[in-house]
């Protein structure tokens, strides 16, 4: 995992440097559900390696008028574009979140992996579902006890 904004987000640094990096070993039950989510064990490892990618990207995902400032937009916390396969991308109202009250890191954290999840699928060629689930939201349920329900509502073409 890469990325480059910790001067702006020294907080969500400090996650991906220290919490997520090293993921197979801090936190075991969580990489378990990364690489079942995946369905690939070396793409789940390089993702929680320095240096390696998906770069991690704060961006602002929906405008101050509401609508989406690009392609990727829409109304999620994260994102991860088919398109672009290197990146994954975090609203930037999560990060300032983060970064103003550093107790709910566990959100920044889930966001993020959620994301992550997406991309290995991608790059593996997979859908982004598991037995007609959301594999996102999937994933939280499996890593953190989060109860399924279908991308919090809404549609994730």
């Amino acid at each position: 995992m890469m990325f480059f904004q910790d001067g702006e987000f020294p907080v969500c640094a400090d996650i991906i440097r220290n919490k997520l990096i090293g993921l197979e070993k801090s936190d075991p039950k969580v990489f378990s559900a990364l690489v079942e989510c995946i369905e690939s064990a070396e793409l789940a490892r390089q993702a929680v390696t320095a240096g390696r990618y998906p770069r991690v990207n704060i961006v602002n995902i929906i405008g101050k008028t509401g609508h989406p400032i690009k392609y990727i937009g829409g109304m999620y916390s994260g994102e991860c574009d088919p398109e672009v396969k290197n990146l994954v991308y975090v609203n930037r109202h999560v990060a300032s979140g983060i970064e103003r009250d550093p107790d709910i890191t566990s959100y920044f954290e889930r966001t993020l992996l959620h994301e992550v999840v997406h991309w290995g699928r991608f790059i593996a060629g997979k859908s982004t579902r598991i037995d007609d689930r959301e594999a996102g939201s999937h994933f939280e349920e499996k890593a953190y006890g989060l109860t399924y329900i279908g991308h919090h509502g809404f549609s994730c073409s």
